[in-house]
């Protein structure tokens, strides 16, 4: 893993987990003694180690990765929240609030939580007020439930660090998909702005600033984005 980061770091944007999809979000500390056990079991099992054996070891090279996404100044993007597909989510794994031990053990590392932890999203809010590493991404979810998206969107800002919420993300791999995402995020982040707007909450010019910063420039700040460039650049032309 620190031979993956060392490489790879200095031009990449962040890191992803899609732990959700194979185990909970629950997580706890683990000493290297135990992980060294577990290790020998997964290894000898495979497939059919233990549960516990597994959860150890994940829980560890979790942590592992925190580190080094500390250490090399890259955020780490997890999955929250409902799951891609059907007929088999296990809604009380993926609570984001079973992060908050890691939350707390890593406050160096910027998490960024995707898809409002959909249906907890509430949860996640407290998460964002309370914790200063944590972000929120509403990558997916216009898509999942839009009327709870806009509704996430009026009730974050009131309630946590609006220079924390990333409104687009296309979540998928194709152009055309994301495209019609972002026509789909613009339209209801507009709806939501203009329900602040209409109850006097904000003014116009208030709501077409607030609109850049949650599609763009927080995003920029969070990831990076500028010094990447450079970086990406001097890399390509290092290898010319």
């Amino acid at each position: 893993m620190s031979e993956l980061f060392r490489m790879h770091a200095p031009t990449a944007i962040a890191v992803k987990s899609q732990h959700a999809y194979f185990r909970t979000l629950f997580w706890r500390e683990r000493s290297d003694d135990e992980a060294e056990k577990a290790l020998q079991i997964v290894r000898r099992d495979g497939d059919a180690a233990a549960e516990e054996a597994r959860l150890c070891l994940g829980d560890w090279s979790w942590a592992q990765g925190c580190e080094l996404c500390a250490e090399h100044d890259l955020p780490f993007k997890i999955h929250t929240g409902l799951w891609g597909g059907n007929d088999r989510v296990p809604v009380d794994t993926i609570r984001s609030g079973n992060m908050c031990t890691l939350l707390a053990q890593h406050p160096e590392t910027r998490f960024v939580l995707m898809h409002i932890a959909h249906p907890y999203s509430n949860e996640l809010t407290a998460l964002a007020k309370h914790y200063r590493n944590v972000y929120v991404d509403l990558c997916w979810a216009w898509s999942v439930d839009p009327f709870n998206a806009c509704d996430f969107v009026r009730h974050y800002l009131h309630a946590a660090p609006a220079n924390k919420l990333f409104i687009f993300g296309g979540d998928t791999v194709f152009p055309a998909v994301t495209l019609g995402f972002s026509v789909q995020a613009r339209r209801w982040l507009t709806r939501a702005l203009e329900g602040e707007v209409a109850d006097g909450l904000i003014s116009e010019k208030e709501a077409i600033a607030l609109a850049g910063r949650l599609m763009e420039g927080n995003q920029y700040d969070c990831f990076r984005i500028e010094s990447k460039r450079e970086n990406i650049t001097a890399s390509l032309n290092s290898a010319l």
